[in-house]
């Protein structure tokens, strides 16, 4: 045999069945391969028996293809119920989402529409606050409202306005009373706020010149009862502060040059001849023409040269004679 033997289902001798390409007989031992050479009917049956066995396969692939198209097409359609069912849903999610969105943009259109309406009436009664507040939230949220930013800016200019004319009448109320620092304060608070005011300007320049005229008045009256006092340094000191900030304050230039004389003098009865000496020189250097100091001078040196002889301070008598003859002969023409 050119190829194996294929053997028939059962033997032509024994009748025994036998495997698939069997060789030998189960049942008697026949050699089934040379038989099938030899018979052409043992060919005849092998192909009957091929062709029979092949439809069984066919049979078989036929059924278990029916079996898993079936098994497939109820999956398949297991899936396109469960994609209907999902595409539905989706589709009431999508309406309710939509629904709820529209209504609340009604919901917020109604609101905007009310707190403008709000905020418009208290920009008519003057509220300025609250229609500031109203209107910059309707800014916020809407470019619908095409004039909120005008009317709230509107609104913070008249806000701005009152408040800087509340502070003038308070400022105003504060000078009034005398309350210069309270005045001063208000009025340069409104001057940072509207630099080109200029009624407030010369409202603020009054207020600090009455101040300083108060303070002035109050430091003359103090220096004044130092003076009254017999105090003549705290006197004079007093009036020179009073100077340095107004020169032009004449009583209390007069003041100052009674208060430096009545030093000298105090000086003098002390035996303290060289302050004396000073506080002269300060009067004349301001007042040269002062001839009462210029006398008094002389006496201070006349009576501090003779205590000098008298103590027997030779050296201090001839410094203070020469110191003497020295300022006499520079006031000479």
């Amino acid at each position: 045999m050119s190829r194996g033997a294929i053997s028939p289902l059962k033997c032509p001798i024994c009748g025994a069945t036998n495997p698939l390409r069997a060789r030998i007989c189960v049942g008697c031992g026949l050699d089934l391969a040379e038989w099938e050479d030899k018979h052409d009917r043992f060919r005849e049956q092998e192909a009957d028996f091929l062709e029979a066995h092949a439809q069984d396969v066919q049979e078989e692939m036929r059924a278990a293809m029916t079996i898993v198209i079936r098994r497939n097409w109820r999956r398949v359609a297991r899936l396109i119920v469960l994609a209907l069912i999902m595409i539905i849903v989706a589709g009431a999610i999508v309406t309710v989402g939509t629904v709820l969105v529209v209504r609340q943009q009604q919901a917020r259109e109604a609101r905007l529409a009310r707190e403008y309406t709000a905020a418009a009436r208290c920009f008519e009664e003057a509220q300025y606050k609250c229609a500031i507040e109203g209107f910059r939230k309707i800014v916020e949220e809407s470019q619908n409202y095409t004039d909120a930013q005008q009317r709230m800016e509107e609104a913070e200019r008249l806000a701005r306005a009152d408040r800087l004319a509340q502070q003038f009448a308070e400022a105003q109320q504060c000078l009034e009373d005398d309350d210069y620092d309270c005045a001063i304060a208000g009025f340069t608070q409104i001057i940072q706020e509207d630099p080109n005011n200029l009624e407030v300007q010369h409202q603020l320049e009054e207020a600090n010149q009455l101040k300083q005229a108060a303070r002035l008045a109050e430091a003359y009256e103090a220096a004044s009862q130092c003076f009254t006092d017999g105090d003549y340094i705290c006197a004079a000191n007093g009036f020179a502060d009073i100077i340095a900030e107004r020169p032009d304050f004449q009583d209390a230039k007069d003041q100052l040059e009674q208060s430096r004389y009545r030093l000298a003098e105090q000086y003098l009865e002390a035996e303290r001849f060289q302050l004396a000496i000073d506080q002269l020189d300060i009067l004349l250097a301001a007042n040269p023409g002062n001839e009462n100091a210029v006398v008094l001078m002389g006496t201070v040196y006349d009576r501090w040269i003779a205590f000098a002889k008298e103590q027997g301070d030779w050296w201090t008598a001839f410094r203070v004679t020469w110191q003497r003859n020295q300022r006499a002969s520079s006031r000479e023409p």
